[in-house]
């Protein structure tokens, strides 16, 4: 073999040993990034949930995350963990009211979601304006989308008082829109937990228009994808039960 040949040999070598330790390292990284559910918990700050009930749905989310049973669960989720973020959300007819309280952690002990659990407790309400549930699912979408991590099971899990009340005039999307894109376009699971004081009966009657209960416009207008389920909240008081019933049905599929 003459030098020309031989250099193109080590050449070529080299170039096919790259591309194998590349698609290596590349497979290696996606499993260490692997969690067994990526998860969003989108709380509702609008007007109509005053300082008190704001303070009992942080709490509800706090005492779920820190409870026994919640730290079991993880602790057998496939030995990957949970990807688990929090956004607290709101609106108005100009602007979106949505943000990220607590970034994306990866949560696989018990003391990540002690550490994960303080960091809601310290944090201060971020809005209170009208209910604007297509922003929220919007809002979270982006926010899946920017995971540092991955994972096949995608669940977004949404609470509010009540109905759309934002106009989606103005802008590109509205819940309709939002739910298809977010379902069937991203496979993504929006589950839900409707909290009203009448959470299982229709709400009003006005000229003898009945309008569904919270639940039911969750269920007909927010909750999608395969199993996806609305807990009814039958008040405040009753959240922290709620919330936590919701994550140990979530993470106890995750060792099925």
């Amino acid at each position: 073999m003459n030098s020309f040949r031989k250099t193109q040999f080590i050449i070529h070598f080299l170039i096919l040993f790259s591309i194998v330790c590349y698609k290596h390292l590349t497979h290696a990284q996606s499993i260490q990034n692997s969690v067994d559910t990526l998860m969003v918990i989108a709380v509702d700050v609008s007007g109509s949930i005053n300082d008190r009930e704001y303070q009992i749905q942080k709490s509800g989310i706090v005492d779920a995350l820190k409870s026994k049973e919640m730290s079991d669960l993880l602790v057998n989720c496939n030995g990957i963990g949970l990807g688990l973020t929090v956004v607290e959300w709101s609106g108005t007819v100009k602007s979106s009211q949505v943000l990220q309280i607590v970034p994306w952690t990866l949560l696989q002990t018990e003391n990540d979601l002690i550490q994960f659990s303080d960091q809601i407790a310290n944090s201060p309400r971020s809005f209170a304006g009208d209910t604007d549930i297509a922003a929220a699912l919007n809002y979270s979408l982006q926010v899946m989308q920017s995971a540092p991590f991955e994972s096949t099971r995608r669940i977004i899990a949404i609470s509010g008082d009540g109905s759309q009340s934002v106009s989606s005039l103005s802008r590109s999307y509205d819940l309709e829109t939002m739910r298809r894109i977010i379902v069937l376009e991203n496979e993504i699971i929006i589950n839900a937990i409707a909290i009203s004081e009448n959470s299982g009966e229709l709400i009003q009657q006005t000229r003898g228009v009945q309008t569904p209960s919270i639940k039911d416009y969750f269920e007909e207008n927010v909750k999608g994808g395969p199993g996806s389920f609305v807990l009814p909240a039958d008040s405040f008081e009753s959240y922290s039960d709620v919330i936590k019933r919701q994550l140990l049905q979530i993470m106890n599929t995750c060792i099925a």
